[in-house]
């Protein structure tokens, strides 16, 4: 199991006003259902042994922290949109994805 630590919002503006996160261009928005392979008339298989990805749906796009949108998409891993009752997701901690994870995402 993941634990994930949650700090007060005073905890949160020291933390980052200790660290070089400049504010920057973002998506806002870095689920998965808007990330896609770009096949460009290659099968499934050919696009993935040099997989090249496309973002779309840009109107949350705006300014925030250089890190946003990489934290962002790790904890849209443990959201489920398919739920078909109020409030129509359900939250897995468990998804979250493990630090070997987030590390081979970033160096790929």
């Amino acid at each position: 199991m993941h634990t994930i630590k949650l700090m007060s919002s005073e905890c949160y503006r020291k933390y980052l006003g200790s660290i070089s996160s400049p504010v920057v261009f973002c998506h806002n928005d870095m689920q998965e259902g808007n990330i896609l392979l770009f096949c460009d008339n290659m099968t499934d298989e050919e696009a993935l042994m040099d997989p090249r990805l496309v973002l779309i749906d840009f109107e949350y796009c705006s300014y925030n922290y250089r890190g946003f949108d990489l934290a962002n998409h790790f904890l849209e891993w443990t959201y489920d949109y398919t739920n078909g009752t109020h409030p129509y997701f359900t939250v897995t901690k468990n998804s979250y994805p493990t630090h070997e994870q987030q590390v081979g995402m970033v160096r790929e």
